[in-house]
């Protein structure tokens, strides 16, 4: 195919989807690639909007998407460098980190895509467009004229990427789910009915990132405090199999959770449907939100629940997230003394975990100022 014959099949492409997978093909022929990845990016946060593979299976995209496109290495130097094509890894400024990680090892090598070379343009409104040509270690670096040849599409990949943006390729991605939380400045974390992660929006990969009251443990998500991660996957699992409505219309259940600085949040769990969309594998939304301290008043558990003064301060301090261990210092009490207090609390409660007894004492004090997402 001669190079002027592709570029009018890739022009095609802007409203031809067949026309644009026989394009990238014949680039992946070109180049002596394994398959090629292109689409979409939200330009502020580098969310996937749209995203294409050819050459691989959807669900080799979905993975990727799924648990390593919010922490791939080889997208800040693609967006540091806009129009460049850049190969992957030798121009990375940590190979060995690169080479050590669950995405090389789980995915890129078992998918022939450990090398690359690809592009990111330069931003196109809210959205900035890349294509992606990608190959087996045993192939080696990609080739100086391999380079030369895609550099030479171009302006012509770019053209037909950023007429797809205009022309409403995008408009179902944009009104999807995925886009719609994706414009929600609250951590959004989009999860199966076993936890595992399915789409987070750019405040949830920061929120992960940070680890101060939700981490990734085994691609689920699980509170920072390991205690509280069997009361969440409960929650989780009891909202997914929940019967679907028609909308999603109120917080189906909360959790409570505080990090090491003595800040608090709660995470509410929301049943997806698909009037607002739909993201493959995802059932239940968690939505983290801070709380403030103020508040929590415990003034009213002594006359709901009948308990002590001693009782109450121990509530109050395990609602700040601390131990007993570090409460017993603080008071200057032995551990054992608040281990009697706190069983004291279970019966007063009808609980019989810690974890258990903060969540009723939350979602007590949460009636009346746990407003509505």
């Amino acid at each position: 195919m001669e190079r002027s014959e592709l570029v009018d099949l890739l022009y095609d492409g802007v409203t031809d989807e067949q026309a644009m997978v026989t394009a990238v093909q014949e680039f992946i022929r070109r180049t002596n690639s394994a398959g090629s990845q292109f689409g979409i990016l939200h330009r502020d946060t580098g969310a996937t909007a749209q995203a294409v593979v050819v050459g691989f299976d959807s669900s080799d995209l979905q993975a990727y998407l799924t648990r390593y496109s919010w922490r791939d290495p080889r997208w800040p130097l693609h967006v540091a460098s806009p129009g460049e094509v850049i190969t992957i890894p030798e121009n990375l400024p940590d190979r060995r980190s690169f080479d050590r990680s669950s995405l090389v090892n789980d995915l890129l090598i078992k998918r022939d895509a450990y090398q690359s070379m690809g592009v990111a343009f330069p931003g196109n409104g809210r959205f900035q467009s890349y294509f992606y040509l990608m190959r087996s270690r045993s192939q080696g670096e990609y080739l100086k004229e391999e380079v030369e040849e895609l550099t030479w599409f171009l302006p012509a990949i770019r053209r037909t990427l950023d007429l797809r943006i205009k022309l409403g390729t995008l408009d179902s991605a944009v009104k999807s789910l995925s886009g719609l939380v994706e414009r929600i400045a609250t951590p959004v974390l989009l999860v199966n009915r076993s936890g595992t992660l399915i789409h987070t929006n750019s405040s949830g990969r920061e929120a992960l990132n940070e680890g101060r009251f939700l981490v990734l443990r085994n691609d689920r998500v699980e509170p920072r405090n390991a205690r509280l991660a069997p009361s969440l996957a409960a929650l989780v699992l009891g909202v997914g199999r929940s019967r679907p409505e028609d909308l999603v219309s109120e917080v189906n259940s909360t959790l409570p959770l505080a990090g090491g600085d003595g800040l608090r949040a709660v995470v509410s769990l929301l049943k997806l449907h698909s009037s607002v969309g739909t993201v493959p594998g995802a059932e239940v939304a968690v939505l983290l939100k801070l709380v403030e301290p103020l508040r929590l008043d415990v003034g009213r558990l002594p006359f709901v629940f009948g308990l002590t003064d001693a009782e109450t301060r121990l509530v109050s301090g395990l609602l700040g997230g601390h131990s007993l261990e570090t409460l017993a210092s603080q008071w200057a009490l032995s551990r054992e003394t608040l281990k009697v207090q706190l069983q004291s609390l279970y019966r007063k409660t009808g609980t019989h975990r810690q974890a258990e007894l903060i969540v009723l004492i939350m979602g007590f004090l949460g009636t009346g100022w746990l407003g509505r997402p």
